[in-house]
């Protein structure tokens, strides 16, 4: 059954919503753990600290450049302790003074930091390390199915972020783990929807994956509504519940049941079958009616219907001692042992797995950062909004690597020599893939300056990153 354009477009535009809100949504994890310690979210690991600063004033009249502003005498002398034989610096003599304790208390909450990384870190690991699973799933059980199971994860997995708070504190690690498991395989199975576009298969990829990459704005949107005040967490986080039930029509439908190969192999074989035995039965009446042999076993009587045969793709017959190729089904896919073991996808996933790497700590570790480049939380936290909100130009920078690379495929297409054809097509990913490499570079250079500039510099070039890294690489495999 063929699909209309319309229904075609109306595919494609939920499938990007889709992922824009569902597959990438962990790595706003910055602006998510601002909320978690907002809310209190093992604020229990936190501890009280007392520093006590000692101001001395000489006796004798050593120090005479020593002032002390007469608020801070006041607001001290409470504490103030006489001590005989005391010396301020080891190498002066031991004189008498008076030691003022300015006590300040602070707060330690690395315990509560060091856990909910440790949830974001167990995350990421589901994420990546189970993404293989879901890939033999699809091909096994079929789209449908596949999709309905990830629709459970993300619904429950946002059920449980909503209902964490600072008493149900043990709720956001499976919460995450739901999220991550669902993320990465909703990608990989709303990919296939690029096949209803072949002449622009590598631009829709990227544009699926400009939609993974820019994700993070997700968690950034409604960090911004959780610090307007108006809106509890529970209430945001409800509005993630709420979009996640919209996947199951989407699901059931309008994507195809087993995959969209799976269906428009159907439609061509039907369409094939009907041209097979128009043309078949032509050519039996042209030959005033004799059995036309095929040389693959098939025999046709004089209406073009098929009285034996092995099932052979390719059917040749021979009215008048002539060969007449009738249709012509060419499959050149390689094995998948053939596939996994070659030198180029070994290498291909070396490349992929250390980039992607990358990407992943900086996203966990940009908190780190900000408390190396300054204490002011409103600047962290403009930081952090800057990063979720730049992502979203991923949904325009990715594709331009998918249309680069479509320009080169077609035109490789455009050639008569069969194996240069292919070899223009293997190498039309290798100047996406080096500019690719070259901002990871610069991203990481970034990490070394504790500075502004550095901050903002680093947002910039993992926006380019994010958005090249993934479009590239799935682009690059769907042409090897």
């Amino acid at each position: 059954m063929s699909i209309s354009s319309h229904k075609k477009v109306l595919i494609l535009l939920c499938g990007l919503i889709e992922n824009l809100i569902f597959s990438g949504t962990l790595f706003g994890w910055p602006a998510l753990f601002y909320m978690l310690k907002s809310e209190g979210i093992y604020e229990h690991l936190c501890h009280t600290i007392e520093s006590q600063h000692y101001t001395s004033a000489q006796n004798n009249n050593l120090f005479e450049n020593l002032t002390l502003s007469q608020d801070l005498i006041n607001e001290i002398d409470s504490n103030a302790t006489e001590v005989k034989k005391f010396s301020h610096f080891p190498d002066l003599p031991v004189i008498n003074a008076t030691i003022y304790n300015d006590i300040q208390i602070t707060q330690d909450c690395s315990a509560q930091e060091n856990i909910l990384n440790l949830t974001y870190t167990i995350g990421i690991f589901a994420m990546g390390f189970t993404s293989f699973i879901w890939g033999f799933l699809l091909e096994s059980w079929g789209l449908r199915i596949v999709r309905i199971l990830l629709n459970i994860l993300i619904t429950g997995g946002s059920v449980l972020l909503c209902l964490t708070s600072r008493e149900r504190s043990y709720l956001i690690f499976p919460a995450i783990i739901l999220l991550a498991l669902a993320g990465v395989p909703l990608r990989i199975a709303n990919m296939q929807i690029a096949d209803y576009f072949p002449s622009k298969r590598s631009t829709v990829i990227t544009f699926f994956s400009g939609a993974f990459s820019a994700s993070p704005i997700v968690f950034v949107v409604l960090k911004y509504i959780y610090d307007s005040g108006v809106f509890s967490f529970l209430t945001v986080i409800l509005v993630l519940v709420i979009l996640s039930l919209f996947m199951f029509p989407f699901t059931y439908f309008l994507l195809p049941a087993i995959s969209v190969k799976h269906d428009d192999h159907i439609k061509n074989n039907i369409e094939l079958q009907t041209i097979e035995k128009d043309s078949l039965g032509k050519l039996a009446k042209e030959t005033n009616g004799k059995t036309l042999n095929g040389f693959n076993g098939k025999s046709y009587d004089n209406n073009g219907n098929g009285m034996k045969g092995d099932g052979e793709d390719e059917v040749f017959i021979k009215p008048d001692s002539k060969r007449v190729p009738i249709v012509m089904d060419s499959n050149d896919s390689v094995p998948l042992n053939v596939s996994l073991w070659s030198l180029a996808f070994m290498l291909h996933q070396l490349w992929f797995s250390w980039l992607n790497t990358y990407m992943v700590l900086y996203s966990g570790s940009m908190n780190l950062w900000l408390d190396r480049v300054t204490s002011d939380t409103v600047i962290a936290g403009d930081f952090t909004e800057t990063f979720g909100m730049v992502q979203v130009s991923a949904l325009i920078i990715a594709p331009i690597a998918g249309l680069f690379m479509d320009r080169n495929i077609n035109r490789a297409n455009k050639g008569t020599d069969p194996f240069e054809n292919k070899l223009s097509r293997a190498q039309s990913g290798f100047l996406p893939i080096l500019v690719t490499t070259i901002v990871l570079t610069i991203s990481v250079v970034c990490r070394f300056f504790n500075t502004v500039g550095a901050v903002y510099s680093s947002i910039v070039f993992i926006t380019l990153l994010r958005s090249f890294l993934v479009a590239v690489a799935s682009a690059y495999l769907r042409i090897r």
